[in-house]
């Protein structure tokens, strides 16, 4: 390593920096920062700052709901209602003659969503690939992985979840939807403008905000009532 590369790992007070990855210094005193934070705003601006916070945690779980609801009608009614019931009424109309057609049909379907799933996580983002949380949890650890919350990596992500879920793969939406709503929550903040709202988009705030899309995601992915989820969400 060359003293310039080591420079760009050097220890900061609030982060260490690398080529792959950021270690998120979440031990720092971040209560009393906030609490000297809020003493150079008036209590308007104070209250207008909870009042935000209290509006993003909603629009968070609006959101993860939204995705959540798009990727049951896409699983139910596109896929099961729509194509499944043509290929049955093709399969009933002629049978047994039918059956290769029917068979053919399905399979090519099979293929092309696959290799569309896997396209777009080899060629377009590769860290919007798998199933598992393990990069989310590592996240709450303290470790940032490169291009884990963006947008392209949400994109990619719901678009090749979507693309897998229903062709008999062992991949399911548990887990995709659960590292999107951190990536809900985690990139939100970023509709904040004013400087005296910064403060909502530092480490530690934004974690919260995407330790709050992770909680949605995973009640949005268990098998509860939509009654008893709209009561934890709200």
């Amino acid at each position: 390593m060359t003293e310039d590369e080591g420079k760009k790992t050097k220890e900061s007070r609030w982060r260490i920096y690398d080529t792959t990855y950021e270690t998120i210094d979440f031990d720092r005193h971040d209560n009393n920062l906030f609490e000297k934070f809020l003493t150079f705003l008036s209590n308007r601006d104070v209250t207008r700052l909870y009042m935000i916070r209290f509006v993003l945690i909603i629009a968070i779980a609006f959101l993860v709901s939204c995705l959540a609801i798009l990727t049951r009608l896409y699983k139910t009614y596109l896929v099961s209602f729509l194509l499944k019931s043509h290929l049955l009424q093709l399969l009933a109309s002629d049978f047994p003659n039918s059956l290769p057609t029917a068979f053919g049909g399905w399979t090519l379907y099979c293929l092309v969503s696959m290799a569309i799933a896997s396209a777009l996580c080899i060629f377009i983002e590769p860290k919007a690939g798998g199933n598992d949380i393990s990069d989310t949890t590592a996240f709450f650890n303290g470790v940032l992985i490169k291009n884990q919350f963006t947008l392209k990596t949400l994109v990619v992500m719901f678009t090749s979840m979507l693309a897998q879920i229903h062709i008999g793969t062992f991949a399911s939406e548990v887990g995709p939807i659960i590292k999107l709503g951190a990536a809900v929550g985690y990139l939100l903040p970023k509709v904040l403008r004013s400087h005296k709202m910064m403060f909502l988009r530092e480490g530690i705030e934004r974690r919260n905000f995407a330790l709050c899309g992770m909680a949605a995601g995973k009640i949005q992915t268990s098998k509860i009532r939509l009654k008893i989820k709209v009561v934890i969400l709200v």
